[in-house]
């Protein structure tokens, strides 16, 4: 995604872009559903908030601090605080398991409690850990709190016991130590591909960082590492599955345009073509709904 020094500049870009997406849509007659739509400035410079606001069809784009995308949750000036206090609340919920587990009487061994922590915590930490392992310490140090109360879940331990003997007693690296093990995984299978693209960026990345270096994406100051290994590893031309594009998987239907101009309308037209072209066919009508209270979907198979 191109960058620009302004952020009018780039509400500018965006909104050509909106228009030439609605262009295509007219074509298609789609619509576009705004109250859907959401908008964020990543920046790490003050803008004016006026110019950031972006209009299509003459209506405002709702605009947000942070937005969820994948499960990551990237707020506007990418220091993934919010992300990890949402992640902070669902790591202490399920650790209300654990604790009820963990009983000294009855409660399970250490063995199975951590088991229980790797699948129910620290899986949750572990998704995306390299793209926020660069959030400020202050912020990871939550994180870091609860990897230290589940140790001492699965061990039985007293708060005075050191955190360094409860680690190497359970078997559970620091979660630092676990983040940079993940961004190595990821980057040593990266060096594997034909392609090195990605890698490549992450180094331009960290050549042209022109910010705070403690905000380095964690990605780009482990893969200067991982330069070395590129010219050493052996290189996957691809398995027969990975070079299957995925359109080819299912059928593509050729694209039938209906004239609105047409004196008929175009659901006649439509059901025209289906009685011509498919004479055998069954009608299943499908549709979903997002809203601030929930989601759903239905489908309706009409009697033939």
């Amino acid at each position: 995604m191109p960058t620009y020094p302004q952020a009018s500049t780039t509400t500018l870009h965006i909104t050509q872009t909106l228009r030439n997406i609605q262009q295509e849509l007219d074509r298609l007659h789609l619509q576009l559903s705004i109250h859907k739509c959401n908008s964020v400035m990543f920046s790490l410079r003050p803008y004016n908030h006026a110019d950031a606001q972006i209009f299509h069809l003459g209506q405002p784009i709702p605009s947000s601090s942070h937005y969820k995308y994948l499960g990551i949750n990237l707020d506007a000036r990418l220091t993934w605080k919010y992300h990890i206090s949402m992640l902070r609340t669902k790591c202490s919920q399920a650790m209300y398991i654990l604790q009820a587990l963990s009983n000294m009487r009855w409660g399970g061994d250490p063995y199975t409690l951590s088991i229980l922590y790797k699948a129910l915590v620290r899986s949750r930490m572990d998704y995306g850990a390299f793209l926020y392992g660069s959030a400020a310490p202050s912020h990871l140090r939550h994180l870091d709190v609860i990897q230290n109360q589940a140790l001492r879940f699965i061990l039985g331990a007293t708060k005075t016991t050191p955190i360094v003997a409860m680690e190497a007693e359970a078997k559970i690296p620091h979660l630092r130590f676990r983040r940079s093990f993940l961004a190595q995984k990821y980057l040593i299978r990266l060096a594997s591909w034909s392609n090195k693209i990605i890698i490549i960026n992450f180094l331009k990345l960290f050549c042209n960082w022109r910010f705070v270096p403690s905000k380095k994406p964690l990605l780009s100051s482990i893969g200067k590492n991982i330069k070395i290994l590129l010219d050493s590893l052996p290189t996957v031309h691809g398995y027969p599955f990975t070079n299957t594009e995925y359109f080819n998987i299912f059928h593509r239907w050729p694209l039938i345009q209906f004239s609105p101009e047409n004196n008929t309308s175009i659901s006649l037209q439509f059901k025209e073509f289906l009685a011509n072209q498919y004479p055998n066919h069954r009608v299943i009508y499908t549709d979903g709904s997002k809203s601030e209270s929930g989601c759903g979907a239905a489908t309706y198979d009409p009697p033939s």
